[in-house]
């Protein structure tokens, strides 16, 4: 009898029409016709060898012949349809790492002047992939008189603006080597390091990608330039339109 195991079907195999009728309702279920087919192949390899070249084989064999071939149909279906999987993904990853890509923004920064106590003035630009700036703030906060600390406080401001924007890809680049070293190494034994890093890691984390980069001053002159006109501003200022920082510039 063919290897046909479904439920109901075994019961039928002393009357073969009967066994014949239920088999070909098995061509609706999934893979069914498929089964039949290979099931009847193998019936009529053997009906040809025993008919043209006088030679009988055992219907077990056939069965067994019929049984193998079928798992290893199966087994090559899976493995192509698992390839096809992974071959989907790795495109769409390939899509959405090529959309990032074109999407993300780099964010600089400078802090101008480092007096404790003093006021501090901050410049933040944002461009585009194709060197376009984007937007722009001018901001102005108390000093603590230490490079690092003041850039950390910085790219945290920083990171709180472009938030509000709904940018989610972002490259944030910084003058001072040391901030990016302590960002990369998420580690200070300075109480009032550690907590402005945690802080740092925290929104980072609200974007879907973030990294950091170090960017010099002669690189980033209009950050820079900013930066120092921030120190006589009253109020924060903020320019999403590219065109209004001509009138400061």
């Amino acid at each position: 009898m063919a290897p046909l195991q479904w439920d109901g079907l075994k019961e039928y195999t002393s009357d073969f029409r009967r066994w014949w009728s239920k088999l070909m309702e098995v061509k609706a279920r999934k893979d069914g016709m498929e089964h039949i087919v290979d099931i009847l192949w193998q019936i009529w390899k053997a009906r040809n060898e025993t008919e043209f070249e006088e030679k009988d084989r055992h219907p077990m064999e056939v069965i067994r012949k019929a049984v193998k071939e079928w798992e290893e149909y199966q087994k090559s279906q899976q493995t192509e349809h698992q390839m096809s999987i992974s071959e989907t993904e790795i495109a769409h990853e390939q899509e959405e790492r090529v959309g990032e890509d074109e999407n993300m923004l780099n964010i600089c920064e400078d802090v101008g002047q480092h007096v404790e106590g003093q006021n501090m003035g901050i410049g933040i630009t944002t461009e585009n992939n194709m060197s376009q700036i984007c937007a722009a703030w001018i901001l102005k906060e108390r000093s603590t008189g230490l490079v690092v600390l003041d850039n950390l406080l910085a790219i945290q401001l920083a990171l709180c603006k472009i938030k509000e924007q709904g940018w989610q890809s972002i490259k944030i680049q910084t003058p001072c080597s040391q901030v990016l070293k302590l960002i990369r190494n998420q580690a200070s034994r300075d109480i009032r390091l550690a907590a402005h890093l945690e802080d740092i890691k925290d929104l980072s984390s609200m974007f879907r990608t973030c990294s950091f980069d170090s960017l010099p001053g002669e690189f980033n002159r209009l950050s820079v330039r900013l930066s120092k006109l921030a120190t006589h501003i009253h109020f924060d200022e903020e320019f999403l339109d590219p065109q209004c920082l001509n009138t400061l510039l």
